[in-house]
């Protein structure tokens, strides 16, 4: 009898010990993306993956923030750029996700015509550095993204006051990347017939292709009188590469504008592949567009880019839009 009672009381004890591990693991498992059967899943499932991995880099550069801003400085600015390049797979337009849409403008405030994140960002610095995560998220949205980082991180002097702010911002970032990836957990695009499927997915690709054209055409204003303080980031050197290999990405997943393409036109699919390709193989690789723009060399050179982008948007939004007999609409991602 007291055998049997010991056994019992060790399977509970045992049973006791091993339910909170299997609760934990359950939390902790990797959540993955909705499996469906629409023909936008491939897109889908670029988006999900591009959001996971936003907001992993962005809780990394908040932990760096956090242990290293006056420390090391160097590993927190490495790893905000690390950061800003897996946020251009996402940025540029909306995707039809009012909560993902509602977001991207506490992400990223630009343009910046005004220097509205400079402006606001010295106020709070002179006035409550020390600002709590609750109370900065009641702020503007220019404060509590990577255009404030930027401004925060890429100061000859980084000081006390900085950091901590640089800090809470960084918190605010992660959490709204969380809500990011949050609003991607089903499908958004699966209620869509296949028309509406295919016009979506064309303003997806348009919407990056405006972007694209607004890095480019806002700095260098008119002819032999650029704006370099336009640009959309002073720190990175190669923003635009990475805009172009998502416009690629999105060109090439599954059932995309490739291979749509690829059974009604060939020559047509083959020639906007080459001109993307072209256009990402003669763009520096070092220079920054803020830095070369300032020079006539560099300004020659971005401006070929942009004519280069501008042939894309016509192959895509129109010759690539009426073989596919599709109108694309107007998306403004200009909301400064």
């Amino acid at each position: 009898m007291n055998k049997s009672l010991i056994a019992m009381f060790t399977i509970a004890a045992l049973s006791g010990c091993s339910s909170p591990q299997t609760e934990q693991a359950d939390k902790t498992a990797p959540v993955t993306a909705e499996k469906t059967q629409h023909p936008s899943q491939g897109v889908y499932e670029l988006y999900f993956t591009n959001a996971t991995k936003f907001e992993n880099s962005a809780q990394l550069l908040s932990q760096q923030i956090t242990n290293k801003c006056l420390s090391d400085p160097q590993e927190a600015k490495a790893q905000w750029s690390e950061t800003m390049q897996t946020w251009m797979y996402l940025q540029g337009g909306n995707i039809n996700v009012p909560q993902a849409d509602a977001l991207t403008w506490k992400v990223q405030f630009w343009p910046d015509k005004k220097d509205t994140t400079g402006r606001q960002l010295k106020s709070v610095l002179s006035t409550n550095p020390d600002i709590g995560l609750p109370d900065l998220k009641n702020q503007s949205a220019t404060l509590q993204g990577l255009t404030a980082l930027e401004w925060l991180l890429y100061e000859p002097q980084l000081d006390q006051d900085r950091c901590s702010l640089a800090t809470t911002v960084s918190a605010s970032l992660v959490d709204t990347s969380v809500s990011y990836k949050q609003s991607l957990l089903t499908n958004p695009w699966k209620g869509l017939s296949q028309a509406q499927w295919e016009k979506q997915y064309l303003s997806l690709v348009s919407d990056k292709l405006d972007r694209m054209s607004k890095k480019l055409s806002l700095p260098l204003a008119n002819l032999g009188n650029p704006r370099p303080y336009f640009a959309e980031s002073c720190a990175h050197r190669s923003l635009i590469t990475f805009i172009y290999r998502r416009v690629r990405e999105l060109l090439h997943a599954e059932n995309g504008l490739m291979t749509l393409l690829e059974a009604k036109d060939p020559r047509l699919s083959t020639l906007i592949a080459s001109t993307l390709s072209d256009t990402i193989a003669t763009w520096p690789k070092e220079d920054s567009l803020f830095e070369s723009i300032q020079t006539k060399q560099g300004y020659k050179l971005a401006l070929s880019q942009l004519n280069k982008i501008d042939q894309l948007k016509y192959l895509i939004n129109e010759q690539a839009a009426q073989e596919l007999g599709i109108v694309v609409g107007f998306n403004s991602t200009d909301g400064d």
